[in-house]
C-alpha cells in the first residue's frame, strides 16, 4: 500500500468516526434534554428572538478561522507555492494552534461561571479574576510558544520522518498569533457570558476575510510565510484592540 493509500485511508477514517461520535452526541442529547433537539415547536417568538442573537454570534469565530486556515492554504496554492512550503505551513500550523487550545479551553469554563455570578458578585471583581486567568495562560502561552521555537524544528522532522524541514522563524512567524489570540480570546468570555459578542464575532470574521483578501491582493511580494503570518495576526491584532476598548466601559453589575 503506496503512502497516498494510506493518507486517504486515514482521512476516511477520521470523517467515519467524526460522524460517528457527532450521532451519538445527538442521540445522547435528545434523550437528556426536555425540549426538542431538531424542531421549534416547542419555541415561542420571543425566546427565538432572545437565542438568535447569541446563536449568530457564536458563528463567527469558527467562520474567522475557517477563513483564515482553510483560506490560507487555497492562497498559498494560487500562489504556486511549492508543495513543500504548503506542507510546512500545514504542519507548523497545526503545531502552534495547541496554544489556542489553552485559551478556548479556560474560556469555556470561565463562561458558564461569569454567567452565573454577574448578578452576586462585583464587576470589578470578575473582571481582575479573568484578567489573571488571562496574564497567566499568556505566560504559559510564551513559553510553549518560544518552546516550539526551539523544539519544532525537530518535532517537523521526526514527524515527517525526515522529509520536510521547517526553521525557527518559521515557528515564530506562524506562531505569533496564537499568543495574540490567548490576550484577547480569554478575557472576551466576559462579553460571551453575557451574550454582547455579537460584535466581536462579526469583526472577526470580516477581519480575517479583509486580511485574506489583502494578502490575494499582495501576492508575491512579500514571503509567503510572512503573508501567511500576517493572515493570521492580523485579525488577532484587531480583536485584541477592540475587546481591550470594549471592556474600559463596564459597570457595577455587568459587562458592557
Amino acid at each position: 500500500m503506496s503512502l497516498n493509500e494510506r493518507a486517504e485511508i486515514l482521512a476516511g477514517a477520521l470523517f467515519v468516526g467524526q460522524l460517528v461520535a457527532n450521532a451519538i452526541i445527538l442521540v445522547y442529547l435528545t434523550k437528556i434534554s426536555p425540549w426538542s433537539i431538531i424542531n421549534l415547536k416547542n419555541t415561542t417568538k420571543s425566546e427565538f428572538k432572545q437565542v438568535w442573537s447569541p446563536a449568530l454570534a457564536g458563528t463567527g469565530i469558527p467562520i474567522a478561522q475557517t477563513i483564515t486556515l482553510q483560506g490560507g492554504i487555497q492562497v498559498l496554492n494560487l500562489l504556486g507555492s511549492q508543495h513543500e512550503v504548503i506542507v510546512v505551513y500545514s504542519m507548523v500550523r497545526t503545531l502552534v494552534r495547541l496554544i489556542i487550545q489553552i485559551g478556548i479551553t479556560l474560556t469555556n469554563a470561565l463562561i458558564p461561571e461569569i454567567a452565573r455570578r454577574t448578578e452576586s458578585s462585583s464587576a470589578i471583581k470578575i473582571k481582575n479574576f479573568v484578567s489573571q486567568v488571562s496574564l497567566s495562560a499568556i505566560i504559559v502561552s510564551i513559553v510553549l510558544y518560544i518552546g516550539l521555537i526551539i523544539a519544532g524544528p525537530r518535532i517537523i522532522e521526526i514527524w515527517s520522518q525526515g522529509n520536510i524541514y521547517a526553521s525557527g522563524w518559521t515557528f515564530a512567524i506562524l506562531g505569533i498569533h496564537t499568543i495574540i489570540n490567548i490576550a484577547w480570546y480569554i478575557p472576551s468570555s466576559l462579553l460571551m457570558a453575557t451574550n454582547q459578542h455579537m460584535k466581536i464575532s462579526l469583526l472577526y470574521a470580516v477581519s480575517s476575510a479583509l486580511a485574506l483578501a489583502a494578502w490575494i491582493t499582495v501576492g508575491t511580494k512579500i514571503d509567503i510565510i510572512v503573508g501567511a503570518g500576517l493572515l493570521l495576526a492580523i485579525p488577532e491584532i484587531i480583536l485584541l484592540i477592540f475587546t481591550i476598548n470594549k471592556q474600559l466601559v463596564y459597570s457595577s453589575t455587568e459587562v458592557v
